[in-house]
């Protein structure tokens, strides 16, 4: 009963937030949190089922490049477009799935950095589509009307923005937990402990593997489109093979075992790596995640949360998620 409860107070605080008239910089942290974790979740779904991939952030330029390119040349208003970025990615997914997946270990943690780094220098190549290393811009902001009604743009404002991305980090979420839950999510969770006992056990390995793969990369397709029409603008660039990486450390940093390791992780990284950057030290961003990672795998390895365990009360058996 606690956990509910503490779920509606958190949400009821996080909608408070611009109540408080706080400054757009803050409130841009707080989506690029919000978005880090949708990411980092999906990540660590994929990893649940035994494959370590190096490519998730070209899956979120999938989704970006999708409805960018739906929304500026076609005319589609943001919402289809978004839906249509996250169900690309995840139709891509599906259909790469049923043969990288069947690699394993450090082999298929190549295949996908490779897939990576074809799509970054694809979208620089098409340059008549996808603006080549200019990338996309002007991408509209998203638009909600109801016709005779009202008609409200989003344009610059960083509140509704913010109140999007809450919605979406709930729902997605929760859809995520409760699937991790089911049987689907023991079926992963077997598989990514012994693929061979699972499948005597008569789980369809290739399909379930398939199945989190895709539901990951529409994730990162739906956070990929709201990036792309919240910053206006798009590059391959934002979708490197480092900016994966990032999505790992955070994992890892949370704790990559439990559900609430990509919260707890995308939130410290995000906030250390902004507030070098808020202090004159951008150009430092990877030392953080550098440092963290190292002293979480040498003295944490199971990552922020599992201090919880180590907090002397009653009760502090019980998982964080």
């Amino acid at each position: 009963m606690k956990k509910p409860l503490a779920l509606v107070a958190l949400l009821i605080a996080l909608l408070m937030v611009p109540i408080f008239h706080i400054s757009p910089y803050f409130l841009h942290i707080l989506i690029l949190i919000g978005t880090g974790i949708l990411i980092t979740a999906g990540f660590r779904l994929i990893f649940v089922t035994g494959r370590l991939t190096l490519g998730h952030a070209a899956i979120v330029g999938i989704g970006a490049y999708a409805s960018s390119l739906l929304s500026t040349r076609v005319g589609m208003n943001f919402w289809l477009s978004m839906l249509f970025g996250g169900l690309t990615a995840a139709l891509i997914a599906i259909l790469l799935g049923f043969i990288v997946l069947r690699i394993s270990g450090v082999y298929f943690a190549m295949v996908t950095f490779a897939l990576a780094e074809v799509f970054k220098y694809f979208l620089v190549w098409w340059k008549p589509v996808t603006g080549g290393s200019t990338g996309i811009i002007g991408i509209p902001a998203p638009v909600i009307s109801l016709p005779g009604l009202f008609v409200f743009d989003f344009g610059v404002n960083k509140v509704p923005y913010y109140y999007l991305i809450i919605f979406m980090l709930f729902v997605l979420l929760f859809l995520m937990y409760k699937m991790e839950r089911s049987r689907v999510g023991k079926a992963l969770h077997a598989i990514g402990e012994n693929d061979l006992w699972a499948s005597h056990l008569g789980i369809n390995i290739a399909a379930y593997r398939v199945f989190a793969f895709a539901t990951a990369c529409f994730v990162a397709g739906l956070v990929g489109s709201f990036m792309a029409h919240y910053m206006h603008y798009t590059s391959p660039e934002d979708y490197s093979v480092m900016e994966s990486l990032y999505f790992q450390i955070n994992a890892l940093v949370g704790g990559i075992t439990s559900f609430a390791g990509p919260i707890v992780g995308t939130f410290a990284m995000v906030a250390v790596s902004e507030g070098l950057r808020f202090c004159g030290f951008g150009q430092y961003r990877p030392l953080p995640y550098g440092v963290f990672l190292v002293l979480i795998l040498m003295f944490l390895p199971g990552g922020l949360v599992s201090l919880w365990r180590r907090i002397p009360s009653e009760g502090n058996d019980e998982k964080p998620f």
